[in-house]
């Protein structure tokens, strides 16, 4: 589980999937694969299995949220 920080929402240009599932801290997000929608978004160069590879940094705005995980903080003693 991600939260929304920088970095959550990669999805490397290598992959390839017709909906793609983002379990973030307080919610589950799906986007599903359009070319021309992925191509508006910038690239951005990350780590992934061990390689350094292009991949599209995907607006949370443009996703859906398809279940809410209320957050919740615990202390330790």
């Amino acid at each position: 589980m991600r939260s929304r920080e920088y970095g959550a929402l990669f999805v490397p240009v290598s992959i390839e999937a017709e909906l793609f599932t983002f379990d973030l801290q307080d919610c589950i997000c799906e986007i599903v694969y359009d070319k021309e929608l992925f191509d508006t978004f910038p690239q951005v160069r990350i780590t992934y299995d061990g390689t350094v590879q292009w991949a599209y940094d995907i607006p949370h705005r443009r996703t859906k949220q398809v279940k809410y995980i209320p957050y919740e903080m615990q202390w330790l003693a």
